[in-house]
């Protein structure tokens, strides 16, 4: 597998000491941390994917493939 691109690398490593310091600064009792904020905003979000991931499979299922053969009917029919 090839290495990332430097950037990329740089990026992820530029977070660590920000990461390090708020651990830091919320055992210190400096900085509060809301959990349940950030637990039902991520909840929040999988529930999105979720329906948009279900509307996705009905239109690969349903509607692409009526679509297509719409199209192909219709460019059969005007083709005679």
């Amino acid at each position: 597998m090839p290495a990332a691109p430097r950037s990329c690398r740089t990026r992820t490593a530029d977070r660590r000491p920000a990461s390090l310091a708020l651990v830091g600064l919320t055992q210190l009792d400096w900085v509060t941390v809301h959990w349940e904020a950030i637990s039902s905003a991520f909840d929040r979000f999988v529930a999105n994917v979720e329906r948009e991931a279900g509307s996705f499979q009905t239109l690969v299922t349903g509607s692409l493939p009526q679509a297509g053969l719409a199209g192909l009917g219709l460019f059969a029919g005007l083709r005679r």
